[in-house]
C-alpha cells in the first residue's frame, strides 16, 4: 500500500512521476518500515531518483528520513542503469523493489513505460510553446 504518494510535488524537486516501494515488517507487525523512491521532474528538466525511509507503527508514520537524492537525467536522456543501481544499495536483502512502479494515476507499469509517457507529453507541450 502506498502511504505517500497524494504528494504530487516534492519541494525543490518538482512533480513526482513514478513512486516505488520496498518494505519491512518487523516480528512485531505494527511496526513497519518502507523505503520509498520517487522519481521526480523540476522546472529545469532535470530528473531526479530521492529515496527516502519512513518507520510506521499501526500506519502511523513516526520517522522519516532521506537517503538520497541523485540526478538521473534530464527529460531527453535517463539513465535507467543508474536508477537500477542505486535502488540495489538501499533496497532491503528479504523484499526488494518491484519492478513495475506507480505513476500518478497510481497505474502499475514498468518504469521506462511510465517515464517515456511522462516525457512524451512535457516534450510536445514545450514544442507547442515554441510553435504558437
Amino acid at each position: 500500500m502506498i502511504k505517500s504518494f497524494k504528494l504530487f510535488e516534492i519541494k525543490g524537486y518538482g512533480e513526482i512521476i513514478a513512486s516505488n516501494e520496498s518494505h519491512y515488517k518487523f516480528d512485531n507487525k505494527n511496526y513497519e518500515t518502507i523505503i520509498f523512491a520517487k522519481i521526480l521532474c523540476g522546472e529545469d528538466d532535470y530528473i531526479h531518483l530521492k529515496i527516502y525511509e519512513c518507520d510506521f507503527v499501526n500506519n502511523i508514520e513516526l520517522k522519516r528520513k532521506d537517503l538520497c537524492v541523485i540526478n538521473i537525467g534530464n527529460i531527453y536522456n535517463i539513465n535507467f542503469e543508474k536508477i537500477k543501481k542505486t535502488l540495489k544499495i538501499f533496497e532491503f536483502s528479504t523484499n526488494k523493489f518491484p519492478i513495475f512502479w506507480t505513476d500518478q494515476y497510481e497505474d502499475k507499469k514498468e518504469l521506462k513505460n511510465i517515464v517515456e509517457e511522462f516525457l512524451d507529453k512535457k516534450i510536445n507541450k514545450k514544442i507547442k510553446k515554441f510553435n504558437l
